[in-house]
């Protein structure tokens, strides 16, 4: 079973999976499926959280409804900096806390799937 928490900004809603205390992939069409506002939980974006890479303490991964990858969503930044905060993963007195966000044509580039895209 996944575990999810469901949050809303400024008039956008959000389905939060927790990454960092177990790993896990999710495939597009399990993505489509739990966007979906009839059938599934429904949300404008999927947001994951994941350990963090080069020192930064947490990763975070956006997806939109359709399963591909976005770059940046600043209403979802607001839930994910909460959500992690929630989770016991940030203290309780204020505390910088690094994130890494490495864009998603980046990584495609970087893979050796070809151009940007994005930008």
């Amino acid at each position: 079973m996944l575990s999810f928490t469901k949050m809303h900004s400024l008039g956008n809603d959000f389905v939060l999976l927790d990454g960092v205390r177990r790993p896990f992939h999710l495939g597009r069409d399990h993505i489509q499926r739990l966007a979906d506002r009839h059938r599934g939980i429904g949300c404008d974006q999927l947001i994951v959280a994941e350990p963090g890479q080069n020192g930064a303490d947490f990763s975070m991964r956006i997806f939109n409804t359709d399963g591909s990858e976005a770059e940046q969503c600043g209403n979802g930044a607001r839930c994910f900096a909460k959500f992690l905060h929630c989770l016991l993963y940030t203290s309780p007195s204020p505390r910088d806390a690094t994130l890494s966000r490495m864009p998603a044509y980046a990584r495609k580039k970087k893979r050796g799937g070809g151009g940007g895209g994005g930008g």
